[in-house]
């Protein structure tokens, strides 16, 4: 099987997501808005303490979210009033993902491939809104396989007001990645 994942579903493995939290302490607040949550295992270790509330979404009706509605209603985003949005969108909904998540949250995080950069629609807005912050991950496997591995980022855009500490760009290597994964593992 090589083709694309259904609905373009590849979870994010929690390694990724606590080096995002580790480079971005600052992600916490009221209302935590996952519009792609997937399986749900990234919003629940986001919010850990950070958050009072969390709101899940998934188009996925078989998916474990509170919601299950297509990101792109622009209900969706002004009902959460989220203080952040943390996702890993469909690639093929990038631009419309980070257009609504600036416009409807005060701190976004969005894991991206890094090939959004040169061909998805919507990449003009990442000129426009630089984010504040990119954290370069080694390539990931996110179904096992050789055949599916990408380089993503956290492309991350803090409140207004906030300033994010550490360096705007963070290149995370494979060993170091390894390394924090086996140290953080629950």
């Amino acid at each position: 099987m090589t083709g694309r994942a259904p609905l373009d579903r590849y979870d994010t493995p929690l390694w990724a997501v606590r080096l995002l939290l580790h480079h971005v302490p600052e992600l916490r607040g009221r209302t935590l808005l996952d519009p792609c949550c997937g399986d749900g295992s990234m919003s629940l270790a986001v919010a850990g303490g950070r958050f009072q509330q969390v709101l899940t979404n998934d188009l996925d009706a078989g998916a474990p979210s509170s919601l299950h509605w297509d990101l792109r209603r622009r209900a969706l985003w002004e009902m959460a009033k989220a203080c952040w949005c943390v996702t890993n969108p469909p690639f093929c909904l990038t631009g419309e993902v980070i257009e609504l998540a600036l416009q409807h949250c005060q701190g976004v995080a969005l894991l991206l491939r890094l090939s959004a950069l040169e061909v998805c629609k919507g990449r003009e807005l990442l000129e426009l809104y630089p984010p504040l912050r990119q954290i370069v991950l080694p390539r990931i496997r996110f179904r096992g396989r050789a055949t599916d591995q990408v380089t993503t980022a956290w492309f991350v855009w803090a409140p207004v007001g906030a300033d994010l500490s550490g360096p705007p760009i963070v290149c995370v290597s494979k060993q170091h990645a390894q390394s924090f994964a086996e140290r953080t593992a629950a």
